[in-house]
């Protein structure tokens, strides 16, 4: 990467821009839908919130145009998507699915949490349907279905990313609630009880506002990024990419530079369908790239860009917050309930063992029970965690504990949750080949 891509300087302007394409899609639909997710009343908000999400998920004939448009776009890609790249990623899922699931449940969400600014998004969109634990299974599915090739199209020259496409609709839809939680963000801040913390701000402060004050994110010209703004969701990418080869390589799964280069591509991929880069949001931005795909200003990003960059974005954007520990402690219930008792420490351990205790500790991640003896008093993991490197054993055994953690947690995630919410939905052989036995009820193909 050179210093003049997407120095420090240009990263600090990419919070203060959004996603002007999917805004005004937003925008259209609330004109649309007569509602206001901006008004004062926080019920009004609410009942708004669920509407734009009830239209932007809906997915039969009384879709309404302005999302349906949208969600079948991005057609100006197709020329530069690599299909054998695309589903060479796609392969090496369906090889490794259960250890790649590992890493997302035990490595990149709990470094998502530790992103200062964008953990709070998640907190308010968790408070708002009263449920942490959803958001959790819709990241899994959300994966999956990425990676996830769609069988209709073996024998053609798409994939399931081109436009129109499985996969890039479900991405855009994710898009499309993306900018439906910044219009929420940004409605109007009500101190409760008479607080007075609204004297502090010189405009009537948002929700965003707020949150961005109480974690030191304003200066003196105010809160200036806006809710998942492009630097923190180009985090979110890293996440996906770096964050999970890291983890991988803890784990002992044998990779090559193709595969990464293929799973690489796939997510940049994403990223582009996500809006990240957009030309249109960074209109009078120099970003310093010189062949980018079309509409874009970020894209491509190579393998060493994309590693390069996110350990940039680390150093910028993570350390410890009351919401990044709420869920992190959310993510390690959930997945510990469905274990035997003896083993419900393991989510702990894993997650210690693959962030780093300084990540763990700044999210209060401790292991439990029989975990806690193994690790405090043995320092059985740190023996572990050598030999992963150094002998087949290491690595079958640690390799071992995370993937049966992780078939635990599918299992459990497949049933509906708190019986009304969907669970993941995982394409029946692919389930089987994983070893998970999938329900009557989920044997469909994925949620397009």
């Amino acid at each position: 990467m050179t210093d003049t891509l997407l120095s420090d300087d240009m990263l600090g302007s990419l919070a203060d821009r959004a996603d002007v394409p999917a805004d005004e899609v937003i925008a259209a639909l609330l004109t649309e839908l007569g509602e206001d997710a901006q008004a004062p009343d926080p019920t009004q908000r609410s009942a708004a919130y669920r509407h734009l999400l009830g239209e932007i998920w809906r997915d039969d004939e009384n879709a309404l145009g302005v999302v349906s448009r949208f969600l079948t776009g991005g057609e100006e890609l197709d020329e530069s998507i690599d299909t054998n790249q695309v589903r060479h990623a796609q392969e090496f899922f369906e090889e490794h699915g259960v250890a790649i699931i590992t890493t997302l449940f035990f490595a990149s969400l709990p470094e998502a949490y530790l992103g200062r600014r964008g953990v709070q998004v998640l907190d308010m969109t968790g408070e708002l349907v009263s449920n942490w634990t959803q958001r959790i299974r819709e990241t899994g599915q959300f994966l999956i279905n990425v990676l996830t090739p769609s069988p209709e199209l073996a024998r053609t020259e798409r994939t399931s990313l081109a436009h129109g496409e499985s996969a890039a609709r479900a991405v855009r839809r994710v898009r499309l609630t993306h900018s439906a939680v910044r219009r929420l963000a940004k409605a109007p801040y009500q101190p409760e009880h008479g607080r007075l913390f609204v004297a502090d701000f010189v405009h009537p402060p948002s929700l965003w506002d707020v949150r961005m004050a109480r974690i030191g994110e304003e200066t003196d010209e105010g809160v200036t990024s806006e809710p998942l703004n492009q630097e923190d969701l180009l985090a979110t990418l890293g996440t996906f990419t770096t964050v999970t080869f890291e983890a991988l390589e803890k784990l002992g799964i044998s990779f090559d530079d193709d595969d990464k280069r293929a799973f690489y591509h796939l997510w940049n991929v994403v990223g582009w369908h996500l809006g990240i880069g957009d030309a249109t949001t960074l209109a009078d931005s120099a970003t310093g790239k010189k062949d980018s795909w079309p509409d874009n200003r970020i894209f491509p990003l190579e393998v060493q860009e994309m590693d390069e960059l996110f350990n940039r974005l680390r150093r910028r954007l993570q350390g410890p917050t009351e919401q990044g520990r709420r869920l992190a402690a959310t993510l390690v219930q959930d997945m510990s309930y469905p274990l035997p008792g003896p083993i419900q420490g393991g989510p702990a351990f894993v997650i210690r063992y693959l962030i780093g205790d300084h990540h763990a500790d700044e999210l209060e991640i401790e292991a439990g029970g029989y975990a806690e003896l193994l690790i405090r008093r043995t320092r059985a993991l740190e023996r572990l965690a050598r030999r992963t490197r150094t002998s087949l054993l290491g690595q079958l055994a640690l390799l071992a504990m995370g993937q049966a953690l992780t078939r635990y947690a599918l299992r459990a995630f497949q049933s509906p949750a708190r019986g009304k919410e969907p669970g993941i939905t995982i394409e029946p052989r692919i389930a089987g080949r994983w070893g998970i036995q999938t329900p009557p009820e989920a044997d469909e193909l994925l949620r397009s």
